[in-house]
């Protein structure tokens, strides 16, 4: 593939289309905003993405205000993701296989700024175990202890519906808020919507068991059902191939992967979950002790050895990963590459390192505890919701926001005239949109309110 052919290609991937027509033809020689930057203002000054404040990245409902929140975790992400996309910029610039315009206008590293801020703006609260709870939930529909309309509705669902509800995935509710859940229509640039997509594959073709997906992109899913008409239109226009990730999309992943590694060890330490020793142990298993001894000499104290660790390895890592990714840019745009970048990187031989060390963090007492009660509440508000929901004879929107509900994602979730649902996957939905909306901190507000 030749340099123009390269360059074409990005072209056309990162083209400024968006999905809806937009009334703003022109904008004042005071507003100068591309429109990668227009869609991060957009996000910036949205309701979802201020909830991020009260999810936990780590340690639900956290007694110390030094650990990271999702909103906190994305806002280092998005840092991450749109410094690496300004040295990928440089570097295909002066390879030639970027055009002077893109460059000038800073596209890719806008573009990335954006999906690093979002990227898990569709996560539910107590993080990733509500995930696997609501999967769980409604595996378990048809044998549990809930009112037989429930379970007849859910048996009217299409196999993909019901496997959209089974592997529930905050990636693919967060391009659904993108989508379709905002107070005002989101209306974001395709590239940015597309390289949101970390897994392109639906339901039913995604979520494969590591030992039979084709490669790490197959293993979850990224786009529901009822959204696949969107995304079969943004990669046609951008001219991916079916199931091929959009390019910036592995730096998203990438910038992702370092701050979950690297920060989050930093937590994990400050909440006493492991200690300096811990790390330095583990470096030496793996065979990686000269890192430690080369950059993070032993007189430090325990605070600066956490702060240099983060700084050094993810200033390592970074570089390493635009390295990695301008170098394979024909698979990448290909869509032949099928590796992380961190993986394909030098920087590979620590990732297992600090995958180990995250292990800490998920089975301390600080955490476990916590999503316990966060589970028990979920479990709670799933079922007192689609009581009311499929078996409620007298149902009305004004019985729903009573119960605390969301009149936003209520009228969303009716068509045109309607004043409920009309089906039983917009009733599911619904649900799930509302209760993965939550912040931890009104789970159990809610919870206790709906116990009562």
């Amino acid at each position: 593939m030749t340099n123009r052919t390269i360059s074409n290609k990005l072209k056309q991937m990162l083209q400024p289309i968006r999905l809806q027509h937009s009334s703003i033809t022109s904008r004042p020689i005071t507003d100068p905003r591309t429109p990668f930057e227009s869609d991060y203002s957009r996000v910036l000054l949205s309701a979802p993405l201020r909830r991020l404040q009260d999810k936990a990245q780590v340690y639900p409902l956290a007694d110390n205000d030094f650990v990271r929140t999702r909103l906190t975790h994305s806002i280092e992400v998005s840092r991450f993701a749109k410094d690496m996309g300004r040295g990928i910029e440089e570097l295909l610039y002066k390879k030639g296989l970027l055009d002077d315009d893109i460059h000038q206008t800073r596209w890719i590293s806008s573009i990335l700024e954006v999906v690093g801020l979002v990227h898990d703006i569709g996560n539910p609260p107590f993080g990733h175990t509500t995930e696997k709870y609501i999967q769980s939930f409604f595996k378990n529909i048809p044998n549990a202890d809930i009112p037989e309309p429930i379970k007849q509705a859910y048996q009217s669902l299409t196999p993909r519906q019901r496997s959209d509800f089974e592997h529930f995935d905050g990636n693919a509710q967060g391009l659904r808020i993108l989508l379709n859940l905002g107070v005002v229509n989101f209306n974001l640039t395709m590239p940015t919507l597309s390289a949101f997509i970390k897994y392109p594959y639906d339901s039913l073709t995604g979520n494969r068991p590591k030992n039979e997906a084709e490669n790490h992109m197959q293993e979850k899913f990224g786009y529901f059902d009822c959204n696949e008409a969107d995304y079969q239109r943004i990669y046609q226009t951008l001219g991916l191939k079916p199931n091929q990730r959009h390019p910036l999309t592995f730096v998203l992943e990438a910038a992702d992967d370092i701050a979950y590694l690297v920060c989050d060890i930093e937590d994990g330490a400050k909440v006493g979950a492991f200690g300096v020793e811990d790390i330095r142990q583990t470096f030496a298993k793996h065979g990686c002790q000269q890192w430690i001894e080369e950059h993070l000499p032993h007189q430090i104290n325990d605070e600066q050895f956490l702060h240099q660790l983060r700084i050094k390895m993810q200033g390592q890592m970074l570089n390493a990963c635009v390295e990695t990714f301008v170098n394979h840019i024909e698979q990448i745009v290909n869509g032949t590459f099928m590796e992380d970048l961190i993986g394909a990187s030098s920087m590979k031989a620590y990732k297992p390192i600090f995958k180990e060390l995250d292990i800490y963090n998920f089975i301390s007492p600080a955490a476990v505890d916590k999503e316990e009660m966060g589970k028990q509440a979920i479990g709670l508000l799933l079922k007192h919701y689609m009581v009311k929901l499929f078996t409620d004879n007298h149902l009305s929107p004004e019985t729903f926001m009573e119960d605390g509900f969301s009149e936003n994602y209520w009228n969303k979730a009716c068509e045109e005239g309607n004043t409920t649902p009309s089906d039983a996957y917009k009733k599911f939905m619904l649900i799930t949109d509302y209760i993965s909306g939550m912040t931890d901190g009104y789970t159990l507000q809610l919870a206790r309110r709906v116990r009562q």
